[in-house]
């Protein structure tokens, strides 16, 4: 069995949250997030998708992308946008989308549970893809985006989290 770890996460206070919120980087085109954000400089679009503060002819590459990202998230968290928790904590949240709802819970789980094969992956990956959140995850010092993980449940999941 594959072990689960809390952790202190960095979060938007409750006023802040939908504010700050925002789609997975890899849902949508660099041109749809900047419409999406123009008015609002605390989406966490601009760390996680951070070529949306540069026009499509002068984005940076590579790392240099990577650290813009770093500093937009160092400015949310010494602006206060996003403060880290004091304890570790699990932290359980609700998806919803149409008449579908996933309750779930954030977690650090291991590496090396992960790499040998402890934790199943459960999709293909390009490796172009996978270097580049590497990279991401190495600059800013942060997972900024989650990896879905499954288990069985026997039922009592949700008694758990209530």
């Amino acid at each position: 069995m594959a072990k689960i770890k809390p952790f202190q996460g960095c979060r938007p206070s409750f006023d802040m949250a939908a504010i700050v919120s925002s789609p997975p980087y890899d849902v949508m085109t660099s041109s749809e997030a900047r419409d999406m954000v123009q008015d609002n400089p605390y989406s966490f679009l601009r760390v996680i998708k951070p070529e949306i503060d540069f026009t499509p002819d002068n984005e940076p590459k590579g790392d240099a992308l990577h650290e813009h990202g770093s500093e937009n998230l160092q400015n949310f968290i010494r602006e206060g946008i996003l403060v880290q928790d004091k304890n570790k904590c699990f932290y359980v949240y609700q998806i919803q989308m149409g008449g579908h709802i996933q309750t779930g819970l954030m977690a650090a789980v291991s590496v090396d549970e992960y790499n040998s094969g402890l934790i199943k992956k459960h999709e293909f990956t390009r490796p172009d893809k996978e270097n580049d959140r590497t990279r991401h995850i190495e600059i800013t010092n942060a997972n900024t985006g989650p990896v879905f993980l499954t288990f069985r449940n026997d039922g009592q999941f949700r008694n758990k989290i209530s």
